[in-house]
């Protein structure tokens, strides 16, 4: 795996929000935390290449791009913890039909 982070000005790091929201449309519910709208300083960015030819076919690339996050930060569901707070219920989790052992 081979990685590449660098600072990327305000603009790079909003058309890089908007492209992603764009292509794969908004978050269903509200991360973690937000961005903080009020910002306007550099962004990250990390790009970054998967080469495993016992695993994938051919290598793969990503890149995620991050912004200063805003104040609030909120529960999100895990497997310690399967209750949305935010719907008022449990997350359906998958359960066997019989014991493993």
């Amino acid at each position: 795996m081979v990685e590449r982070y660098r600072l990327i000005s305000f603009e790079e790091a909003k058309a890089a929000r908007e492209r992603n929201v764009a292509q794969n449309g908004p978050p269903g519910t509200r991360q973690a935390a937000g961005i903080d709208d009020k910002y306007v300083g550099n962004g990250l960015q990390v790009q970054f290449t998967v080469e495993d030819p016992n695993v994938f076919n051919t290598p793969w690339s990503g890149t995620a791009t991050y912004s200063k996050a805003d104040e609030i930060w909120v529960e999100n569901v895990c497997a310690e913890n399967t209750f949305e707070y935010y719907n008022n219920r449990d997350t359906a989790i998958p359960k066997a039909n019989k014991a493993d052992f």
